[in-house]
């Protein structure tokens, strides 16, 4: 399992860099993957237990991929889904 992210203009262009999150047993990128991982110049390569991001890899995603897109003049809009459980937000 994996998860990718994008930053998307309004007409609908991919901006920057791609951020993937792979699912590695350990949470960690292992020694076999790191030998053998295709790192492509426009992709943030980083990973979690599920293969999913976890609030930290969305802070990571924000800081180092959304906010250096944003331009003077930008609206972001973010969707997010909550947990019922969860009474922490991210925003």
């Amino acid at each position: 399992m994996y998860t990718v992210q994008y930053v998307i203009s309004m007409d609908v262009r991919i901006i920057g860099d791609a951020f993937v999150c792979l699912q590695e047993q350990s949470g960690k990128i292992g020694p076999v993957v790191q030998e053998n991982i295709f790192l492509a110049p426009n992709l943030l390569v980083t990973c979690s237990q599920s293969g999913k991001l976890t609030k930290t890899h969305v802070k990571y995603y924000v800081e180092k991929l959304l906010y250096p897109a944003a331009v003077e003049s930008t609206l972001i809009i973010i969707l997010t889904l909550h947990h019922r459980n969860d009474k922490h937000t991210l925003y």
